[in-house]
């Protein structure tokens, strides 16, 4: 895992104010604390958006505030270790942040999701976050919608979406020390016919506990994970952000430029 000199945490406080001279965007990685099946570390929700945000921050020079986690996993208690926090409780500490954030002086704040569980919450935290703090500029993005839709069949999102192929891959690019690739297992779930990736999530929203669907905690295949596929993937996935994420400012720019 990467160090980088845009992290807020590493940071004293004459130099967080130096950084907010030069930038008004940071990155706030949102991840949980839960199980990944027996090969992946319980922080792989967390490690994944905390490296890209790294990564991101070096390309479009923002800033980079501590990871949030734990989050929302209630439906993956059934595995020791995992954390959960309340709706209510993820909510305020998401807003808290932002808060915090605002009252120091960025004005621009990207929430980059790793965890599916989250996303539900942090669309209510940032639709309230917009009208308690009208000034700044407050987003959120899962980090897997950046995925090359060439690359959906290949990182094995058909097969399954939970410590599968394509979280493997890309833990095995970013913290190879926490991978046990001895202990991957493939398990797949027995989906309905026709459905596909875009319409899991409606699928999941039926299932109570992910031991509905996976005794491992596996929900996919591991075991064709490769470290040089997670490498191709995390390269594309940051350049997308990149485009994207100035694109947006672009779109800013000329919203504040334009007459009243």
């Amino acid at each position: 895992m990467a160090r980088s000199k845009y992290l807020l945490e590493h940071m004293s406080w004459p130099k967080a104010a130096a950084a907010l001279k030069t930038t008004q965007t940071v990155l706030v990685p949102v991840g949980a604390i839960e199980q990944h099946g027996p090969h992946l570390p319980l922080a792989t929700d967390a490690i994944a958006p905390a490296e890209l945000a790294s990564k991101v921050a070096e390309k479009i020079g923002a800033v980079v505030a501590p990871v949030i986690r734990p989050g929302i996993s209630q439906h993956h208690m059934a595995f020791p270790g995992t954390i959960t926090l309340s709706a209510q409780t993820f909510i305020g500490l998401v807003k808290d942040y932002c808060h915090s954030l605002a009252k120091h002086g960025f004005r621009r704040i990207i929430l980059l999701n790793g965890h599916g569980g989250n996303s539900h919450c942090l669309g209510v935290a940032v639709a309230e976050l917009h009208q308690e703090l009208p000034e700044t500029e407050i987003s959120t993005f899962e980090w897997w919608a950046f995925v090359p839709r060439e690359m959906g069949s290949v990182m094995g999102m058909k097969e399954g979406i939970h410590a599968n192929r394509m979280e493997t891959a890309c833990m095995l690019a970013l913290a190879p020390e926490l991978v046990d690739m001895d202990a991957a297992v493939a398990e797949l779930p027995d989906y309905p016919e026709g459905m596909t990736p875009d319409k899991l999530p409606v699928f999941m929203s039926t299932v109570k506990t992910i031991t509905d669907l996976s005794r491992s905690g596996v929900v996919g295949d591991p075991t064709k994970a490769t470290r040089e596929l997670g490498e191709e993937l995390l390269q594309k996935v940051v350049g997308d952000m990149v485009e994207a994420f100035a694109q947006m400012e672009d779109i800013s720019r000329r919203r504040a430029a334009a007459p009243d």
